[in-house]
């Protein structure tokens, strides 16, 4: 064999090489490129699901915040129907005749005796200050003090050792704790 047939066979060969390396690396590229699609498409539907999961995450606590508003808004109306309830007691009691009024103060005055005793200093509400005056004629020991007491009607009585509140705003105050509850349980079942 010659040179030039050595050489010529060698570059044959160094060709089937080079062709066989190439398909190899052809191939490779392409298992490659399909294992790297193949990544790329998983990642993409993980990544979609998990943008679904979040809309579905996202879409519900802004349910749960409008349920919650919703509620919260309730509670208030009701809340506000609450206070004017009560309000609306106190503006009545103030707002009854001189006669009714007396029969309440009456009854007042006939409790502050009870709980403080005969002697006694009451400080009248300006509204209630000449009623009071006239049923406490009535009662010995009785003192009215030239002060006034804040309120919608009704007075404080004081012994030495005691202080009552007997104003409209107080009871009506002390009968919305008891009550309260009561009234909330009725308005929200």
């Amino acid at each position: 064999m010659s040179l030039a047939g050595i050489k010529a066979k060698i570059l044959d060969q160094a060709e089937k090489e080079k062709k066989n390396i190439l398909e190899a690396v052809k191939l490779e590229a392409q298992k490659f490129d399909q294992e790297s699609e193949e990544k790329i498409t998983k990642i993409h539907e993980e990544f979609n699901k998990e943008i679904e999961k979040l809309k579905r995450d996202l879409r519900e606590q802004a349910r749960i915040r409008g349920e919650l508003q919703a509620r919260n808004n309730i509670l208030k109306k009701k809340q506000a129907l609450i206070d004017q309830v009560f309000e609306k007691v106190l503006r009545d009691l103030s707002q009854h005749s001189e006669e009714e009024r007396k029969k309440l103060l009456r009854k007042f005055l006939e409790e502050a005796e009870k709980e403080l005793g005969s002697e006694m200093n009451i400080v009248a509400t300006k509204k209630d200050r000449e009623a009071i005056k006239s049923l406490a004629r009535k009662y010995r020991g009785v003192k009215l003090s030239v002060k006034n007491t804040q309120g919608r009607g009704g007075f404080i009585a004081a012994n030495k050792e005691i202080e009552q509140d007997y104003t409209l705003d107080n009871i009506v105050s002390e009968k919305r704790e008891e009550l309260e509850s009561e009234i909330a349980k009725l308005l929200f079942s």
